[in-house]
């Protein structure tokens, strides 16, 4: 469903400078850690280099990728630590099911994951999620997976879907 291209893809603005997807300047410009639970470092970096092919401009050497294993809790210490060594600008989840450590339905899960991520106090956060079964099957109005704390919990909630009458072909 492209989540994490577009994590990257704002991420890599976010490091260069570049325009965002929608149009403007990134508000801050600098370094980008990328903490992903998911794919593979070289699958990231595959996509990076198509991004950046994309873009017309070589992969920054400010945007950091490291695969994660344990969850936020357990790793936030190291996380934090990496962040304000970096001076990073902002800071990339990718995804919070896997990441929380838990039962994300839970809020004793969510809450402290999300308290655990507001310690990188000098990088804006974006976290990537799944949507519920039901609103990814379309049966009801789209909303994250897991515990309604996902939501009560972020700043700004994103969903970004294809616009009525597009096809999948390029």
């Amino acid at each position: 469903s492209m989540k994490s291209y577009l994590a990257l893809l704002i991420s890599v603005c976010v490091a260069t400078g570049c325009r965002l997807p929608w149009g403007g300047e990134p508000g801050r410009v600098g370094p980008v850690l990328y903490f992903d639970w998911e794919t593979t470092a070289e699958e990231q970096a595959d996509r990076l280099r198509w991004l950046c092919r994309g873009l017309g401009i070589e992969p920054p050497g400010n945007l950091y990728y490291r695969r994660q294993a344990r969850s936020i809790l357990a790793d936030i210490a190291e996380m934090k630590r990496e962040a304000d060594e970096k001076e990073a600008v902002m800071v990339v989840i990718d995804s919070l099911g896997a990441a929380c450590g838990g039962d994300a339905t839970e809020q004793s899960v969510i809450g402290p994951a999300y308290q655990a991520l507001r310690q990188m106090k000098r990088a804006a956060r974006l976290v990537v999620t799944h949507l519920s079964k039901a609103g990814s099957q379309g049966r009801q109005v789209a909303t994250p997976f897991g515990s309604v704390y996902v939501t009560n919990e972020s700043r700004s909630v994103w969903e970004l879907k294809r616009s009525e009458g597009s096809s999948d072909s390029c």
